[in-house]
């Protein structure tokens, strides 16, 4: 299987029993405000000081849900609502509760345990605070009341953004400018949204090569790589490029933050570092690579090669990769263990992921509880009532998807199309719904469900099935047997009844083109090549806003002919060029408007380029890894579905040229042309020429798939009539 297939398999047991438990402790009622407190099910028990907050087990808990919809992307509902109550309980009281109660300097800071005293400095003991005391108020920061737009607290806002990217990719809700209601400090209240904490993250990284700080005076590569996850969820989702700081990050660790001996093994590897004390804390002999676990969840999507060698420094250093070293004798921390297994999942490393398997089953507890024996987890050892969240989520993510699952989130994201069919109004957690796939192709919706709740088994529900082009001609078939035990009910939608239980369902649904595929799969950069020579490529400045570039950056597509999308196969302004090339101004000096309108020259008043930048560089698209422009060829029909998708669409006059500098600033421009640049060109005279901001292009190609979608429906429609009247409009 290659790292990019996702298997059509449905969720098993286990997985369906976690997130059944995941319901119950989401959706049950409990008060997170500062006269309130958790239920004892949320986990602050684990990995204190640093990690025993309940607002890790929500984090963590969503880990599992971007994976489990590899099973089930037609059926999101579930899902978007675990999201949403987690979202709620981490903008609360207690989801900060550390920033808001653990002020200025730790008053007891002689008096900690001997377990918390490994992971201070020992020059520092007995007048330095602990990981886990945030410190709000400490010099030279002060007093900071707004836990989201604290100087530090990378570690509260980092995951929050990544909690926010998970809930807006399950969902596929535009929700990055909604307004957050956020409590802070003696309940005071901040308003953000997703966009501007991305946002604030991202400038961050910008600044300080070296990491923001989490608790006030510590930098963790534990949740400095969190951070820049969730900025690398943003930019897959959005098509933005607040990530671009990051992989200068991983260099400044790779330099600063960790050491090899001479015989190449692991020799240092931060669990923070203090700029102020100039100290990093590092573990002792092995024990270094506990270090190198709690970064590989979020790092291997960002930096596949770098996290494949730590974790490889890591499992040689412990010998966890070593059969003739029995786990048992190893003492392993289950915490970290919990990330070798799903590391080794991940990457389809067998030998070890077995091995540690083994071990697992014999030795964390895996079992089913509740009342109807219907929840899944592992208990670790721990002599508890209800299981650790934090281990688990980890653990887990083993059990609810296949291999590479979790990378192809962030680098391969499957943004489902609006027209596909989906299921709605399920009646979970009485049904379960352990797969649910469309196949755009033969145009088949493919159900599996299971009595979520045993006692249910055999009562009768319903749900309904959305987005079908013509609900009256779909076939519906349960456990291989024609059903007529469906209705269409209101627009594009219809009810399926059926008792709960384990059943097969597929439903055929016709017309429409076979062209989409379920779902989409947007391919995100490793690493996005700079628009400027040694820096990373700011994002398009707003229309007056001056800026520097020592290159402007175009991609060409070509619309049209029956074949939509399809990457150009020459350059629009200067004939056929398979590759790339770099124009200077004596190149485009044969046109004055042109050289005015891109930057090169001083002229007259039409729209230009807000810089003037050393050289153009024209390249196919396929090839440019972070275009400022996108040149697009229309035919008329193409227009016409491009204006559909973008109503905002400019048409420009002549000059044809001034399209770039207005694709620059933000919009999407079309121009018939002039007549020296049709002939120049070669263009056509069916066709025209349009520019589109670069960082827009994957929001367009979702739109446009949309009104492509939208198009073959009319035209399947107005031909169905076409037939009826006996061929006459």
């Amino acid at each position: 299987m290659s790292q990019t297939a996702i298997p059509a398999v449905g969720l098993s047991d286990r997985a369906l029993g976690w997130l059944r438990f995941m319901w119950d402790k989401a959706t049950t009622p409990d008060d997170w405000s500062d006269v309130g407190e958790p239920r004892p099910w949320w986990d602050r028990y684990t990995a204190p000081p640093m990690c025993s907050f309940p607002r890790f087990d929500l984090h963590y808990m969503s880990y599992v849900l971007p994976v489990m919809l590899e099973a089930t992307p037609a059926w999101r509902e579930a899902y978007t609502r675990i999201a949403d109550e987690l979202i709620r309980r981490y903008t609360s009281f207690w989801g900060a509760v550390d920033w808001c109660t653990l002020i200025g300097p730790d008053p007891g800071v002689h008096r900690y345990p001997p377990e918390w005293l490994v992971f201070i400095p020992e020059p520092l003991r007995g007048r330095y605070a602990p990981p886990g005391w945030t410190g709000n108020g400490v010099e030279p920061w002060g007093l900071q009341p707004d836990p989201c737009g604290a100087d530090g607290n990378v570690f509260y806002r980092g995951w929050l953004n990544l909690l926010l990217g998970i809930r807006r990719y399950v969902s596929t809700e535009a929700s990055e400018h909604q307004p957050i209601d956020i409590t802070g400090y003696q309940n005071r209240h901040f308003t953000w949204t997703h966009a501007r904490i991305a946002e604030f993250i991202s400038a961050q990284f910008r600044a300080r090569p070296q990491g923001p700080h989490c608790e006030n005076t510590k930098i963790w590569p534990f949740c400095v790589s969190a951070a820049g996850l969730g900025l690398k969820l943003y930019d897959a989702l959005l098509g933005a490029t607040l990530h671009e700081p990051f992989p200068r990050w991983v260099e400044y660790t790779r330099q600063h933050y960790m050491s090899l001996t001479r015989t190449g093994e692991l020799a240092t590897f931060a669990l923070y570092y203090d700029p102020i004390e100039q100290r990093l804390m590092t573990l002792p002999g092995p024990l270094v690579a506990h270090g190198v676990f709690p970064c590989l969840l979020y790092l291997y999507p960002q930096d596949r090669e770098f996290a494949l060698w730590i974790y490889d420094l890591a499992m040689r250093r412990l010998g966890w990769n070593n059969p003739d070293l029995p786990l048992s004798k190893l003492h392993p921390d289950p915490n970290h263990l919990s990330t070798a297994v799903w590391m080794a999942h991940e990457v389809k490393d067998t030998a070890t992921e077995d091995r540690i398997r083994d071990f697992a089953e014999t030795e964390y507890q895996p079992r089913f509880f509740g009342d109807e024996n219907d929840r899944f987890a592992f208990w670790f050892g721990y002599d508890s009532t209800w299981p650790r969240g934090q281990l688990n989520a980890t653990m887990m993510l083993t059990e609810c998807a296949s291999p590479g699952a979790w990378w192809r989130v962030f680098n391969e994201p499957q943004l489902a199309l609006a027209p596909e069919p989906c299921l709605r109004s399920v009646d979970y957690p009485s049904i379960g719904i352990r797969r649910a796939q469309n196949d755009m192709t033969k145009r088949v919706l493919t159900i599996e469900t299971t009595a979520a709740t045993p006692s249910r088994r055999g009562d009768p529900t319903s749900f309904t099935i959305d987005q079908l082009l013509s609900p009256a001609d779909v076939s519906v078939t349960v456990d291989g047997q024609d059903s007529a035990g469906w209705h269409v009910t209101v627009g594009n939608s219809i009810r399926l009844d059926l008792d709960i239980g384990d059943h097969q369902i597929r439903v055929a649904f016709p017309g429409g083109s076979s062209r989409e595929s379920s779902p989409r799969k947007l391919k995100v950069p490793h690493h996005d090549v700079c628009g400027r020579s040694g820096r990373p490529a700011h994002r398009t400045p707003r229309p007056g806003v001056p800026a520097c570039r020592d290159h402007l950056q175009c991609g060409a597509r070509q619309l049209g002919r029956g074949k939509f999308p399809r990457p150009a196969r020459r350059l629009l302004l200067l004939g056929t060029r398979p590759a790339a090339f770099l124009g200077h101004a004596a190149d485009h000096a044969n046109c004055s408007t042109g050289s005015y309108t891109h930057g090169l020259m001083d002229l007259a008043a039409v729209a230009h380029l807000p810089v003037q930048p050393a050289s153009i560089r024209y390249e196919p698209l396929t090839a440019a890894a972070s275009p400022d422009v996108v040149l697009v060829r229309l035919s008329p029909s193409s227009l016409m579905t491009l204006q559909g998708a973008c109503p905002d669409l400019r048409l420009a006059t002549r000059p044809q040229c001034q399209i770039i500098p207005l694709a620059y600033s933000g919009q999407i421009a079309v121009s018939p042309g002039c007549a020296i640049s049709r002939l120049r060109t070669r263009l056509p005279d069916d066709e025209m020429t349009c520019a589109l901001p670069g960082e827009s292009l994957p929001a367009v190609i979702e739109r446009l798939e949309q009104a492509v979608y939208a198009d073959h429906a009319a035209v399947d429609h107005a031909s169905s009539d076409l037939e009826r009247f006996g061929g006459n409009p």
